[in-house]
């Protein structure tokens, strides 16, 4: 009987050993660096730097990632943006998919919005403040919703006057502008007419596009304006058309909405 576990010892010894063996093998032949992403992980990771540099998932990819921790089964994966070139580093569990941070690379969050859907919520919250662009900054973002909508906080750096600015970061195309203690405004744009003249010289125009009417001076009756925006102040850009140049647009002002 002795004999007999002595032996049952020897072949457990052999087996644990064979094991050692082949998780050492398999740890010099398959590093951890290069072991499969979980697919739960990946899409977390891409999805959670997606937000963080306002661009859409697609414009991402994983271009590394280091090691597995093995005590908690954290890992870094290396992204990029394709487009613009910016990195990130994001730190996910690879066991629940749950990302615990992402790091921007030379910049942080507000760096990394572009340029185009910035550019246009600074533009049209001075328009909805009647102030100047430069005067307008970017102060945080929100998350980006899966058809690449996006709210940027804005801040007047004179008046401290902020607003929010809904903008599609895929195209730039800013969808409304809120002051706050303000209504929001729907960008708007389309053709009216001059319908009437006022009082002192201003002119009353109207438009399918503007259900209220406006005030400007210096437009003759007939005249065809290109509404472009309508800003929650009260003030509509617009442009005017002369139909005797064939160029189209000539001027641009600004009209007070009548109250």
């Amino acid at each position: 009987m002795l004999f007999e576990d002595l032996n049952v010892l020897k072949q457990l010894k052999t087996i644990s050993g064979n094991a050692a063996m082949t998780l050492m093998a398999i740890a010099i032949a398959y590093p951890a660096a290069a072991q499969p992403i979980p697919s739960k992980a990946r899409n977390a990771c891409t999805q959670s730097t997606a937000e963080f540099m306002t661009v859409a998932a697609r414009n991402l990819s994983i271009t590394g990632a280091g090691e597995v921790d093995p005590e908690n089964g954290v890992r870094t994966l290396f992204m990029r943006n394709n487009q613009t070139g910016q990195t990130a580093d994001c730190r996910v569990n690879t066991i629940d998919g749950t990302v615990l941070s992402v790091t921007m690379t030379g910049g942080n969050s507000n760096s990394s919005k572009p340029v185009n859907a910035q550019a246009a919520c600074i533009q049209q919250t001075a328009e909805a403040m009647v102030v100047a662009a430069r005067n307008i900054t970017v102060t945080n973002a929100g998350p980006i919703a899966g058809n690449g909508v996006r709210t940027l906080f804005m801040q007047n750096t004179k008046t401290g006057q902020t607003a929010n600015c809904r903008v599609n970061t895929i195209d730039g195309t800013v969808l409304s502008v809120k002051l706050d203690g303000g209504a929001s405004t729907p960008v708007r744009a389309g053709l009216a007419e001059v319908v009437g003249a006022g009082r002192n010289g201003i002119n009353v125009i109207a438009s399918p596009y503007t259900p209220n009417l406006f005030r400007a001076s210096g437009v003759r009756n007939g005249t065809v304006v290109r509404v472009q925006f309508c800003g929650s102040g009260g003030w509509c850009r617009i442009q005017m058309q002369d139909f005797a140049n064939t160029n189209g647009w000539l001027m641009q002002t600004n009209l007070r909405q009548l109250r």
